[in-house]
C-alpha cells in the first residue's frame, strides 16, 4: 500500500480496501452503499452525525 497526494480539486472520500480474493464481498458492499446513497439514507446519516452533506456527487459514484 502506498499513500499518494490528491490534487486539490479532488474531494477526499472514504475508501474501503478489500483483499484481492474478496470480490464477492466488494460487490456486496458496493451494492448496499449504492442503494443507501440512492434512497437518501447516507445523506441523512451524514447530516445527522457529521453536521453536513459529505457525500460524493452522483456522477462520481461508480
Amino acid at each position: 500500500m502506498k499513500v499518494i497526494d490528491l490534487p486539490s480539486d479532488q474531494k477526499p472520500y472514504v475508501y474501503f480496501i478489500f483483499a484481492q480474493d474478496q470480490k464477492d464481498l466488494q460487490k456486496f458492499v458496493n451494492k448496499r452503499l449504492k442503494k443507501l446513497y440512492e434512497n437518501g439514507t447516507l445523506e441523512k446519516l451524514s447530516k445527522k452525525y457529521l453536521g453536513g452533506s459529505y457525500l460524493p456527487d452522483k456522477k462520481d459514484m461508480k
